[in-house]
C-alpha cells in the first residue's frame, strides 16, 4: 500500500477537506454573522466578539489616515486601523444592500449580493 503512494494521497487530501462545506459557504456563514452584528448596531446594541471593532463604524467610516511617511505606514496600530476602517465600510455598505426591499433573505445573499457579502468577509478577515 506503501509503494502505491495511496497512504500518502490520502493523508494530504484527508488534511485539505473542510468538512463544513466549501469556502463560499463557510465565507457566507461569516456573513450571516457579520450582518447579525451589523442588525445589533442598528438597533442601538453593541457588536460583540471580533466584530466589536464594528461599534466604531462611524468613526472608521470618516477616518483618515494620519501617516506621512512610509515608515508610520509600517506602524502596526495604523495598518490595523486601516485594515479595520476597510472592514467597518464593507459591513455598512454590504448591510446596506441587504435591506433593498423586495427581496427575500435569501435571494439577497444567494443571487443578489453573494459577492458583495464574500468580500466584506475577506476584508473582515
Amino acid at each position: 500500500m506503501l509503494s502505491s503512494g495511496i497512504g500518502k494521497l490520502f493523508t494530504d487530501q484527508v488534511a485539505a477537506s473542510t468538512y463544513e462545506g466549501t469556502s463560499t459557504i463557510l465565507h457566507k456563514e461569516a456573513a450571516r454573522y457579520l450582518l447579525k452584528q451589523m442588525e445589533l448596531i442598528d438597533k442601538g446594541q453593541p457588536a460583540k466578539g471580533v466584530a466589536s471593532y464594528l461599534n466604531d463604524l462611524k468613526q472608521l467610516k470618516n477616518l483618515k489616515s494620519k501617516a506621512k511617511t512610509t515608515t508610520e505606514l509600517t506602524d502596526l496600530s495604523v495598518l490595523y486601523e486601516a485594515l479595520a476602517a476597510r472592514a467597518a465600510i464593507n459591513c455598512f455598505e454590504t448591510n446596506e444592500l441587504m435591506k433593498t426591499p423586495g427581496l427575500t433573505q435569501k435571494q439577497k445573499m444567494n443571487e443578489h449580493f453573494s459577492i458583495e457579502a464574500i468580500q466584506m468577509v475577506r476584508s473582515h478577515i
